[in-house]
């Protein structure tokens, strides 16, 4: 059996853990090594969902520096839905957020997006209040506070985003 592929892109500021993420979920594996992606690399990984195997095509893509240089938007196109990922230590991770979701939706319209804010493990208390975000981009399904590291919700997200998709 074939079955169906879905395009999930990563999107979100240099070394917030995009990379990480993706790591752990398709390989169940974590380096503390950073090593910058260019460009877009692409994962694959074959997942079950109500007894239909589905292959989820995961882009992994640069990171942006700020408001000018920006990511390149044809990496966007075709998304089936997208993880907006900033970290605990980042700051302005609002205004970052807001960027990649106006980038997001100027290219692909209202597509599952799920927010993870990586990094928990480094400080398990932290806590941000997001309901401007949900307020102003009602295509964001859920927000999750993860950790590549120790694998804390990656799972989750993955799942919620299939889930979303195969409504």
């Amino acid at each position: 059996m074939v079955g169906k592929q879905k395009k999930v892109i990563l999107m979100g500021n240099f070394s917030v853990g995009k990379t990480s993420l993706i790591r752990r979920f398709v390989d169940n594996s974590f380096s503390d090594k950073y090593i910058s992606t260019i460009g877009v690399k692409i994962s694959k990984k074959r997942i079950d969902f109500n007894n239909q195997p589905i292959t989820l095509l995961i882009w992994d893509i640069e990171g942006a520096l700020d408001k000018i240089k920006r990511i390149n938007k044809t990496y966007i196109k075709g998304a089936n839905s997208a993880i907006i990922v900033t970290d605990i230590v980042s700051g302005n991770i609002i205004e970052n957020l807001k960027m990649h979701l106006d980038d997001l939706y100027s290219v692909n319209g209202f597509l599952p997006t799920i927010i993870a804010i990586n990094k928990i493990d480094k400080n398990p208390d932290f806590k941000i209040d997001l309901d401007e975000i949900k307020s102003l981009y009602p295509f964001v399904i859920d927000s999750f506070f993860t950790s590549a590291k120790s694998g804390i919700n990656v799972e989750k997200i993955f799942q919620k985003l299939v889930e979303e998709m195969e409504k």
